[in-house]
């Protein structure tokens, strides 16, 4: 019997904001979605502790005008060590510029793992 993880990870995006945040939030997005398997191994190497243990991890992200993240930050604890590996991960990421000074946006990252068996 051979165990196999599978692990998920999801950007949700919240349908809460405005159209020019949203539109933002999508570009942003697909930026992120290039990175899932990082902080995907921000979980993975806590899971060994942690079985079954899955949520959402919802960040805080303050953008410079030029798409610099200026500050980032969790709105309550996922995990402290996940939740400092993935903020240690986006921190360096350029997203999109826009217009405004500055933007602030919630991303929520969904952590979600699945053991399946197969009989070998």
């Amino acid at each position: 019997m051979k165990k196999i993880l599978h692990l998920s990870v999801f950007l949700l995006f919240s349908a809460s904001c405005t159209s020019q945040l949203a539109t933002y939030r999508r570009k942003a997005e697909i930026i992120l979605a290039h990175h899932v398997e990082k902080f995907g191994k921000c979980y993975l190497d806590e899971f060994p502790q942690h079985p079954y243990f899955s949520g959402t991890l919802v960040l805080n992200i303050e953008v410079s005008k030029l798409g610099d993240i200026k500050n980032i930050s969790t709105t309550k604890i996922f995990h402290p060590k996940v939740d400092k590996c993935v903020i240690e991960l986006i921190r360096p990421i350029k997203l999109p510029a826009h217009q405004k000074e500055k933007l602030s946006y919630q991303q929520p990252l969904h952590f979600y793992n699945e053991q399946e068996k197969l009989y070998l």
